[in-house]
């Protein structure tokens, strides 16, 4: 993403987490413009302080729902980090969830070859 983006291009950070691409980029590229978004307010709180020093703008909402209509037509990277979540602990931090081996498990089920 950070070869894609050029000094003002609008970036899009889908499922942010923390803000650590969207503010890897900021970093990398000076001048761009952030959108990042995540369901989990308190990963958008955490986003929020991590993406400060940015020119960035963090919504709380489902994928592009929260993004203004403004941004229609006008973003040049799109980046995704999003998550497993199992429906057995989606309540849990992802860390909390692999300690109690139930990543493991869903992993197992749904992709037997490859677990």
């Amino acid at each position: 993403a950070g070869e894609l983006a050029r000094p003002g291009a609008v970036v899009v950070d889908l499922c942010c987490g923390s803000g650590a691409v969207g503010a890897g980029l900021a970093t990398a590229v000076d001048g761009i413009e952030v959108h990042a978004v995540d369901i989990d307010p308190a990963a958008v709180e955490c986003a929020r302080r991590n993406l400060a020093d940015a020119w960035a703008r963090v919504y709380e909402g489902d994928l592009y729902d929260p993004l203004p209509v403004s941004l229609r037509d006008r973003v040049d990277v799109l980046v995704a980090n999003a998550g497993f979540r199992n429906r057995r602990c989606h309540h849990l931090a992802g860390a909390d969830c692999r300690r109690r081996g139930l990543h493991q498990r869903a992993v197992r089920r749904a992709h037997p070859r490859r677990a």
